[in-house]
């Protein structure tokens, strides 16, 4: 768009002038092309100009000529102005001041004729020198943010803030800033100070007159040594962020003296020893010390016992303290990175501990007695993890994730499954995740592709369907964004052979299709596995309850299912699948049976026989009669060898939120149609043929959230109008 420098010249009564970035700006990705051009600059605005936004205006200053008695809010971030106007200029009605994303700006003019300024937004002006003492009289100034300001060196007193009116000062990558000045007074309002990025060597001792200081971030001070022990009397602190300072080797001793801290973080720096005091925290809930490599933990009991998060990976600890029990509200416990063989036993008095991370711990080599409380066990990349002894049949409601553990001895994962075989409680959801090629040799229908499709009876009884996926990697690297994770997914369709009357799982927000609790999802690799190498075949394996009374109350016989991966990469794909569906028979307790199998139609079978465990010697019998090959396991056996059955309770649930969207219909045909005949049914007509089903390919995933469109509105007359906006013609 090409104006001209009247284009505004007889808009007397203009109040509101908005040319805006409807689009993602420079502000997040440094770089900013602005639409809108001048032929020879802009000659006059008008003076009762309330607002004016102009993202990436394009001239180096605003017109000389223009008083802004009164503007409320300016707001020209992402521009090319390299100063405002020239000496002061009266704006007694100015409340927000938006340059943020100016690159070129190199000061601000003197701010004591805007007295009502309440935001200062000067973030990512990289030229800016030098900041201009504040007036005494800003009372109302509540945030002033520097963040970025590469060339800032130094910074007014701060005592010219208002010491109630201030809530946050944020410097966070102001790089060349090496001295934070003194506070000479009291500023009970200051909230929140973001220093993070600075070149700041100490704080002063009159830190502590930030007696309302809430949370402080020192995140990547590379020159800070050592923090002053007045930084202890600040009673209202309640984070404290030291990350990544990498040559802070000390905490004052009176940190205990920090009651209201609730977190404390000191990820990768060169603190060696805790102070004693710091047992006396008793509302701190996490501390994160990751990456202390030469931090010394010795007895938990130096820890305060309020913890609920832990953070110790990468600390080079050979072994953990056997009185880690006396954390007993821990939840949360990240072991990583670590050089121990094992965990003590006292680990298993931790009961409300739900989260226990122990990947990349070469040298660990067993598992044993772990706390019953746990949703997660996730122990990726233990190359030398041969062993897991848990009570199994206590964990209830358990994700374990064993990701390459190559040394992972079979027995081990079987304890696990075999435990799920053979439960006789009512079953929870839960997953597991192991290096293994094979669908386990007890699951009911299984498919060497990535979908299956069977005819089932007693669905009326269903309990829930426990499902397998063999997960082929080859040279497999995730790197995901954060937050991501590759999980396996998986969608259902139920039918009762009638075309016409088919249910699809399509994972939407109404309960009524909640067909499947849990079903969601079988996470395989977490966030926190961030450039993990897979390089052999894993198996997931998960079970899933039934919600929906449609499955429950209806006549569906033919059920298929289909698997996939979140992310589509060639080096990764599902290559077989299982499903084992269970039943719940009454009057007996809820015990856990398998329900007997009718029909099925193109996949392997492994035939279990009669609920009660004895392998069926009648099915046997007649499939042999109608032609099918019994496979060297499936031959007759004694009706005495029955099937053996191990407790273990099932682990936690991976449901990872619904899926939103709908599903295509897929028809399902097969070249042979296989008839498996069980005990208690007649044969019947080969005519008889299997109704096809239909299946639902997998509901896209609905990402992100839809952005709201601007109204345009046109500009008529001259004299009359009061407001312009040009959405989308700054970008």
């Amino acid at each position: 768009m090409q104006l001209s420098p009247q284009a505004f010249k007889k808009m007397y009564n203009l109040r509101f002038l908005k040319f805006h970035d409807s689009g993602i700006s420079s502000y997040f990705y440094g770089t900013y092309n602005s639409k809108v051009h001048f032929s020879n600059g802009l000659s006059d605005l008008s003076g009762k100009l309330r607002s004016l936004i102009w993202h990436g205006f394009p001239l180096r200053a605003l017109p000389s000529n223009f008083i802004p008695k009164s503007l409320v809010e300016l707001n020209l971030r992402d521009s090319n102005l390299e100063r405002l106007w020239e000496g002061t200029m009266p704006a007694p009605n100015l409340k927000l001041l938006i340059l943020g994303g100016c690159k070129r700006l190199t000061n601000i003019p003197d701010l004591s004729d805007a007295p009502l300024l309440e935001v200062i937004d000067l973030s990512l002006c990289r030229s800016l020198l030098d900041f201009p003492k504040l007036a005494q009289h800003l009372k109302n100034l509540y945030s002033l943010d520097l963040c970025g300001c590469v060339s800032l060196r130094s910074l007014p007193k701060l005592f010219n803030l208002n010491p109630s009116q201030c809530t946050k000062l944020n410097l966070e990558n102001c790089s060349k800033l090496e001295i934070f000045p003194e506070i000479w007074e009291t500023m009970q309002g200051l909230q929140i100070l973001e220093l993070s990025g600075t070149a700041i060597k100490e704080l002063p001792d009159s830190i502590e007159n930030l007696n309302g200081l809430n949370n402080l971030y020192l995140r990547r001070c590379k020159n800070l040594e050592e923090l002053p022990s007045s930084i202890c009397n600040l009673t209202s602190l309640q984070y404290l962020d030291l990350s990544d300072c990498s040559n802070l080797e000390i905490l004052p001793d009176n940190l205990g003296n920090l009651k209201s801290l609730n977190e404390l973080s000191i990820d990768r720096t060169a603190i060696s020893q805790l102070p004693s005091t710091m047992m006396h925290l008793n509302e701190l809930d996490l501390l994160s010390c990751s990456g202390c490599r030469g931090l010394r933990f010795t007895h938990s009991s130096d820890f305060p016992c309020s913890l609920r998060y832990l953070d110790l990976s990468d600390c080079n600890l050979k072994e953990i303290p056997e009185d880690i029990c006396h954390l007993s509200l821990l939840e949360d416990l990240e072991l990583s990175g670590n050089d121990f063989e094992s965990l003590p036993k006292s680990m298993m008095q931790l009961s409300n501990l739900e989260d226990l991370k122990v990947n990349n711990c070469n040298m660990l080599q067993s598992l044993t007695e772990l706390p019953l409380s746990l949703d997660l066990l996730s122990a990726s990349d233990c190359k030398q993890l041969r062993s897991i002894l848990l009570d199994a049949s206590e964990l209830v409601k358990t994700e374990f994730v064993f990701t390459n553990c190559p040394n992972l001895e079979e027995i081990a994962v079987g304890n696990i499954l075999a435990t799920v075989e053979g439960y006789e409680g009512e079953l929870y959801p839960f997953s597991i995740f192991y290096p293994g090629s094979e669908v386990p040799g007890w699951f009911r229908y299984k498919s060497n592709e990535s979908s299956i499709k069977f005819r089932m009876a007693c669905h009326d009884l269903l309990q829930g369907s426990i499902l397998c996926a063999v997960i082929e990697f080859e040279e497999y690297r995730f790197n995901a964004n954060d937050g991501d994770e590759l999980y396996v997914d998986c969608s259902w369709t139920f039918s009762d052979g009638d075309e016409s009357n088919l249910l699809a799982d399509e994972f939407s927000d109404g309960d009524e299709s909640d067909l499947l609790a849990g079903l969601g999802s079988c996470t395989l690799i977490a966030a926190w596995s961030f450039g993990t190498l897979i390089d052999s075949d894993h198996v997931a394996l998960w079970y899933c309850k039934v919600l929906d009374r449609r499955v429950l109350k209806s006549e569906f016989t033919n059920f298929s299912v289909e698997f996939w991966l979140s992310e589509d990469s060639p080096n990764c794909r599902v290559k077989s699948c299982g499903v084992r569906p269970i039943t719940k028979i009454p009057n007996e307790d809820y015990e856990v049976k398998y329900a007997e199998p009718i029909k099925i139609s193109g996949v392997t079978i492994e035939d279990i026989g009669e609920t009660s465990g004895k392998r069926s010697r009648t099915s046997n019998d007649r499939r042999e009669e109608e032609g099918f090959n019994v496979g060297e396991d499936e031959e007759e056996e004694d009706g005495d060898d029955d099937v053996k059955k191990m407790k273990m309770a099932s682990p936690s649930p991976l449901c990872r939120g619904k899926r939103e969207g709908l599903e295509k219909e897929k028809g399902i045909g097969g070249k042979e149609e296989i008839e498996c005949v069980g005990e208690d049914e007649e044969e019947e007509d080969s005519d008889d043929d299997v109704k096809k089903m239909k299946m639902a390919s997998p509901p896209p995933l609905c990402r992100g959230k839809r952005e709201g469109l601007e109204k345009e509105k046109g500009i008529g007359g001259k004299e009359e109008i009061e407001w312009c906006d040009f959405g989308g013609f700054g970008v």
